[in-house]
């Protein structure tokens, strides 16, 4: 299990490396599917931004390194200081962390930004997520755990990880519409053997198959999910991913990628939110954040007679 948790943060450091090394950044995300616009929304300070989390008024959260970025109407600022890669944050405005290999800690952030240790112990806090229950459950690099708000105890909801016998990790985490957790992860390590999971008790019931893994996750609307993914493209570079995941029928379908061009860094995407209220997935590819629409211009009516016309020219 340790082999696994070490091949996952000298993954991360690699990527982060890269992203660092070259001031060069993909200018377009390339939509795989019709009726969308993607636009640049912002770009912030030169780190991996690792997690998008969103309020209800819409405001942005976005994790890095070594901070958390609040986006209102566009413009970023300092919210918190927290050292963590993955949050949470609760209706009130408040939130929580996994503080990963550099705290062995949950983090309890105040709204106003200001954090304290909730739970520490020798383990790599990976994940962090709250369901509509207001339940919170944290995940390492191999078990799932529900952690109690107030005391900080957890307690050992999956031991391992969702494969036979405990195999594999997990990803990225998210509370469902069913007040459910969903959670991502890979049975065996392998990339084409990563799935969408619900947490159904203590038993992950496979959701949806993710073709190119999964890195972030964040709930849509009408059961939807959006997952981002990466791999290593033919040409040997970083190409970054963003699926949609139907949880009703069980399928995932390539929403947009990173730009395949040579003169690119190429980093992967990271964070991703939602915004219900605008219908708006947010995506952060290294430290530039996407906005991501769906058209919603409904099509003019056309009669056949227009139709006939048409053909006829």
């Amino acid at each position: 299990m340790a082999f696994k948790a070490l091949l996952r943060v000298c993954s991360m450091t690699a990527f982060l490396t890269l992203v660092l090394w070259d001031p060069s950044i993909s200018e377009a995300v390339v939509l795989n599917q019709p009726g969308y616009t993607a636009t640049l929304f912002r770009s912030l300070a030169h780190v991996d931004y690792t997690d998008i989390e969103l309020d209800q008024a819409g405001n942005l959260y976005v994790a890095g390194n070594g901070s958390i970025q609040k986006i209102v109407s566009g413009q970023p600022s300092l919210w918190s200081s927290a050292l963590t890669p993955d949050i949470t944050l609760t209706e009130a405005g408040a939130g929580y962390g996994a503080g990963g290999n550099i705290c062995h800690c949950i983090l309890d952030i105040q709204a106003n930004g200001s954090y304290s240790t909730l739970h520490e112990d020798a383990l790599n806090w990976m994940n962090v997520a709250l369901t509509d229950g207001d339940t919170l459950y944290a995940s390492n690099s191999d078990s799932l755990y529900r952690v109690d708000r107030s005391t900080g105890a957890v307690s050992i909801m999956v031991a391992g990880g969702p494969g036979p016998s405990g195999g594999g990790f997990y990803g990225g985490m998210a509370g469902g519409p069913d007040g459910k957790l969903f959670v991502l992860g890979t049975t065996d390590g392998a990339l084409s053997h990563w799935n969408l999971f619900r947490l159904d008790g203590t038993d992950l019931t496979p959701v949806a198959s993710l073709p190119h893994g999964g890195i972030q996750l964040a709930r849509g609307s009408l059961g939807t999910f959006y997952v981002t993914a990466g791999l290593t493209n033919p040409a040997g570079y970083p190409k970054g991913e963003l699926w949609i995941v139907d949880t009703a029928l069980g399928t995932s379908s390539l929403l947009a990628s990173s730009e395949d061009s040579p003169v690119m860094s190429h980093p992967t995407f990271g964070g991703v939110g939602f915004d219900p209220n605008t219908s708006t997935i947010y995506v952060a590819e290294g430290w530039q954040i996407w906005a991501i629409k769906k058209d919603s211009t409904p099509a003019a009516p056309t009669s056949w007679g227009s139709v006939k016309a048409t053909y006829r020219k």
